[in-house]
């Protein structure tokens, strides 16, 4: 009689420690990891991120993406380059990283900063703006060109 009641006993405790083998938390907000990846399609003048289907907005001081190959995109103490996909006609361009990119981790707000151009030696810093007092000559305005948008919170 001992040993029917064990035999269920043990066959309840082992089918709800298997029950209870994810470590996924209870919160809403959390989203699976891998899964979100940050793109961002830039636009307008607002920065507002999205999941991949519907991509956040952000754009030149000029609406000029002529020229920007890459950006530098950091998520929290994170910095990465992203490859800049600008449209035929420059207006707006996609954001995107295909090897390790930022990932949505929830639903919370977060806070980024994206700039271009970038020191190659130290992606991490974003560069101070040098902007030339007389722009009159060409190397002189592209050497001015800055794109920036600094510590923007953005929703999922």
């Amino acid at each position: 009689m001992r040993h029917r009641l064990f035999i269920p006993a043990a066959t309840a405790l082992l089918f709800a420690l298997a029950a209870c083998t994810q470590d996924e938390l209870t919160d809403d907000n959390r989203l699976p990891e891998g899964e979100y990846p940050v793109f961002i399609r830039a636009t307008g003048l607002s920065v507002e991120a999205t999941p991949q289907a519907a991509p956040s907005t952000r754009a030149t001081v000029d609406g000029d993406w002529q020229g920007v190959q890459t950006v530098a995109l950091k998520m929290g103490d994170a910095v990465k380059e992203y490859t800049v996909t600008a449209s035929t006609d420059f207006k707006s361009a996609t954001l995107s990283r295909e090897n390790d990119p930022h990932y949505w981790t929830s639903r919370d707000p977060i806070t980024v900063s994206a700039w271009w151009p970038f020191n190659n030696a130290d992606i991490t810093q974003m560069p101070a703006v040098k902007v030339a007092e007389d722009q009159s000559q060409l190397a002189d305005f592209q050497n001015s060109d800055f794109i920036s948008a600094e510590n923007q919170t953005v929703k999922f």
